[in-house]
Protein backbone atom coordinates (compact mmCIF):
# COMPACT_ATOMS: atom_id res chain seq x y z
CA UNK A 1 0.00 0.00 0.00
CA UNK A 2 0.60 3.25 -0.02
CA UNK A 3 1.36 5.57 3.10
CA UNK A 4 0.11 9.20 3.59
CA UNK A 5 3.92 9.57 3.62
CA UNK A 6 4.49 8.64 0.43
CA UNK A 7 6.20 5.95 0.77
CA UNK A 8 5.64 2.57 0.09
CA UNK A 9 4.61 -0.52 2.16
CA UNK A 10 5.17 -4.04 1.28
CA UNK A 11 4.88 -7.29 3.53
CA UNK A 12 6.99 -9.99 3.18
CA UNK A 13 7.66 -13.75 3.90
CA UNK A 14 10.40 -15.35 5.05
CA UNK A 15 8.89 -19.19 4.81
CA UNK A 16 9.16 -21.28 8.43
CA UNK A 17 10.98 -18.24 9.87
CA UNK A 18 9.05 -14.67 10.17
CA UNK A 19 7.79 -12.22 8.39
CA UNK A 20 8.52 -8.37 7.75
CA UNK A 21 6.79 -4.96 6.93
CA UNK A 22 9.40 -3.28 4.28
CA UNK A 23 9.28 0.60 3.47
CA UNK A 24 10.38 1.46 0.13
CA UNK A 25 11.12 5.48 -0.24
CA UNK A 26 10.33 6.06 -4.04
CA UNK A 27 12.01 9.53 -3.59
CA UNK A 28 15.22 8.09 -2.30
CA UNK A 29 15.27 4.70 -3.29
CA UNK A 30 15.79 3.24 0.27
CA UNK A 31 14.09 0.75 2.21
CA UNK A 32 14.12 -0.33 5.05
CA UNK A 33 12.35 -2.90 7.42
CA UNK A 34 9.33 -1.22 9.54
CA UNK A 35 7.68 -4.54 11.17
CA UNK A 36 9.85 -7.24 11.94
CA UNK A 37 7.51 -10.09 13.56
CA UNK A 38 9.29 -11.81 15.67
CA UNK A 39 10.81 -8.82 17.14
CA UNK A 40 7.54 -7.01 17.69
CA UNK A 41 5.39 -9.80 18.87
CA UNK A 42 8.04 -11.06 21.45
CA UNK A 43 8.58 -14.46 19.68
CA UNK A 44 10.83 -16.80 19.31
CA UNK A 45 10.01 -19.71 17.17
CA UNK A 46 11.02 -23.36 17.51
CA UNK A 47 9.33 -25.16 14.63
CA UNK A 48 8.13 -24.41 10.74
CA UNK A 49 4.67 -23.61 11.58
CA UNK A 50 5.31 -22.21 14.83
CA UNK A 51 6.32 -19.17 12.48
CA UNK A 52 4.90 -16.24 11.64
CA UNK A 53 5.90 -16.82 8.39
CA UNK A 54 3.68 -14.03 6.55
CA UNK A 55 2.43 -10.85 6.02
CA UNK A 56 -0.27 -11.69 3.52
CA UNK A 57 -2.68 -9.34 4.04
CA UNK A 58 -3.98 -5.99 1.85
CA UNK A 59 -2.22 -3.65 3.92
CA UNK A 60 -4.28 -0.76 5.17
CA UNK A 61 -3.49 2.70 5.98
CA UNK A 62 -5.60 4.78 8.40
CA UNK A 63 -6.85 8.53 8.71
CA UNK A 64 -3.41 8.78 11.23
CA UNK A 65 -1.46 7.66 8.96
CA UNK A 66 -0.40 4.21 10.73
CA UNK A 67 -0.44 0.92 8.93
CA UNK A 68 -2.43 -2.09 9.65
CA UNK A 69 -1.27 -5.78 8.75
CA UNK A 70 -1.57 -8.96 10.00
CA UNK A 71 0.35 -12.25 9.90
CA UNK A 72 -0.11 -15.95 9.62
CA UNK A 73 1.90 -18.92 8.38
CA UNK A 74 2.76 -21.22 5.55
CA UNK A 75 1.84 -24.93 7.41
CA UNK A 76 4.21 -27.59 6.45
CA UNK A 77 2.88 -30.62 6.64
CA UNK A 78 4.72 -33.05 8.58
CA UNK A 79 5.55 -30.42 11.38
CA UNK A 80 3.85 -31.99 14.61
CA UNK A 81 3.78 -28.47 16.07
CA UNK A 82 0.44 -25.91 16.20
CA UNK A 83 0.33 -22.72 14.56
CA UNK A 84 -0.35 -20.38 17.55
CA UNK A 85 -2.46 -17.66 15.80
CA UNK A 86 -1.97 -15.09 13.40
CA UNK A 87 -1.09 -11.11 14.90
CA UNK A 88 -2.43 -7.92 14.35
CA UNK A 89 0.26 -5.33 14.24
CA UNK A 90 0.70 -1.97 13.20
CA UNK A 91 3.28 0.53 12.03
CA UNK A 92 3.12 4.65 12.74
CA UNK A 93 5.22 6.22 10.37
CA UNK A 94 5.20 9.31 12.51
CA UNK A 95 6.83 8.26 14.94
CA UNK A 96 8.63 5.04 13.47
CA UNK A 97 7.30 2.95 16.22
CA UNK A 98 5.45 -0.98 15.74
CA UNK A 99 3.62 -2.25 17.78
CA UNK A 100 1.78 -6.06 18.57
CA UNK A 101 -1.81 -6.18 19.74
CA UNK A 102 -2.11 -9.78 19.65
CA UNK A 103 -3.41 -13.33 18.10
CA UNK A 104 -7.06 -12.68 16.76
CA UNK A 105 -7.68 -16.43 17.44
CA UNK A 106 -6.00 -19.30 18.23
CA UNK A 107 -4.84 -21.47 15.47
CA UNK A 108 -5.97 -19.19 12.57
CA UNK A 109 -3.99 -17.01 10.29
CA UNK A 110 -4.54 -13.04 9.84
CA UNK A 111 -5.95 -12.13 6.08
CA UNK A 112 -7.49 -9.13 5.91
CA UNK A 113 -7.01 -6.01 8.63
CA UNK A 114 -9.07 -2.36 7.95
CA UNK A 115 -9.30 0.32 10.68
CA UNK A 116 -11.88 2.77 11.53
CA UNK A 117 -9.46 5.00 13.42
CA UNK A 118 -12.58 7.48 14.36
CA UNK A 119 -14.54 5.01 16.36
CA UNK A 120 -11.39 3.42 17.34
CA UNK A 121 -11.89 -0.28 15.89
CA UNK A 122 -10.18 -2.64 13.47
CA UNK A 123 -12.12 -5.23 11.32
CA UNK A 124 -9.94 -8.69 11.17
CA UNK A 125 -10.65 -11.34 8.63
CA UNK A 126 -9.33 -14.79 9.34
CA UNK A 127 -7.70 -17.23 6.48
CA UNK A 128 -9.95 -19.92 7.20
CA UNK A 129 -14.03 -19.62 6.28
CA UNK A 130 -14.39 -21.55 9.79
CA UNK A 131 -13.80 -18.71 12.03
CA UNK A 132 -15.73 -15.68 12.55
CA UNK A 133 -15.42 -12.20 11.23
CA UNK A 134 -13.45 -10.26 14.05
CA UNK A 135 -13.64 -7.03 15.83
CA UNK A 136 -10.65 -4.97 17.64
CA UNK A 137 -11.37 -2.69 20.21
CA UNK A 138 -8.28 -0.43 19.87
CA UNK A 139 -8.99 1.15 23.71
CA UNK A 140 -9.66 -2.48 24.91
CA UNK A 141 -7.59 -4.14 23.26
CA UNK A 142 -9.92 -6.83 23.00
CA UNK A 143 -10.95 -9.22 19.87
CA UNK A 144 -14.41 -10.11 19.84
CA UNK A 145 -16.35 -12.03 17.11
CA UNK A 146 -18.86 -10.38 14.96
CA UNK A 147 -21.01 -13.51 14.12
CA UNK A 148 -20.85 -13.94 10.09
CA UNK A 149 -18.10 -15.75 9.01
CA UNK A 150 -16.80 -14.37 5.90
CA UNK A 151 -15.67 -15.96 2.76
CA UNK A 152 -12.25 -17.46 2.02
CA UNK A 153 -9.61 -14.36 1.27
CA UNK A 154 -12.77 -12.03 2.29
CA UNK A 155 -11.87 -8.49 2.61
CA UNK A 156 -13.65 -6.02 4.81
CA UNK A 157 -14.52 -2.51 2.77
CA UNK A 158 -16.35 0.18 5.20
CA UNK A 159 -19.16 2.05 2.80
CA UNK A 160 -19.61 5.78 3.25
CA UNK A 161 -21.99 5.63 6.12
CA UNK A 162 -19.14 3.94 8.55
CA UNK A 163 -20.39 0.19 7.98
CA UNK A 164 -18.62 -2.76 7.48
CA UNK A 165 -19.14 -5.03 4.76
CA UNK A 166 -18.06 -8.62 3.59
CA UNK A 167 -18.99 -11.10 1.90
CA UNK A 168 -20.02 -14.50 3.90
CA UNK A 169 -18.60 -18.12 3.23
CA UNK A 170 -22.52 -18.56 1.54
CA UNK A 171 -21.89 -16.13 -0.47
CA UNK A 172 -24.01 -13.31 1.29
CA UNK A 173 -23.54 -9.89 2.26
CA UNK A 174 -22.88 -9.30 5.49
CA UNK A 175 -22.96 -5.48 7.09
CA UNK A 176 -22.16 -4.45 10.88
CA UNK A 177 -23.27 -1.27 12.03
CA UNK A 178 -20.59 0.27 14.47
CA UNK A 179 -23.15 3.00 15.65
CA UNK A 180 -26.01 0.15 16.79
CA UNK A 181 -23.98 -3.15 17.22
CA UNK A 182 -26.12 -4.51 14.51
CA UNK A 183 -25.02 -7.22 11.76
CA UNK A 184 -27.36 -7.77 9.07
CA UNK A 185 -26.97 -10.67 6.56
CA UNK A 186 -28.50 -9.74 3.18
CA UNK A 187 -28.95 -11.42 -0.53
CA UNK A 188 -26.59 -10.91 -3.21
CA UNK A 189 -28.73 -9.29 -5.69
Amino acid sequence: CEGLDGKIYVGTAKYGENSYLVEFNPKTEQQKIVIDTNKVCGLKPKSYNEAQSKIHTRNSVGRSGTIYVGSMESPKPGDPTRYPGGYVMTYDPTTETAKSHGIAAPGMGVIDVVPDEKRGIVYVVLIDAKKPWMLYDLKTTQFRPLGPIPTVFGTTLIDNRGHANVITKDFQLAQFNPDNGEVKIRDIV
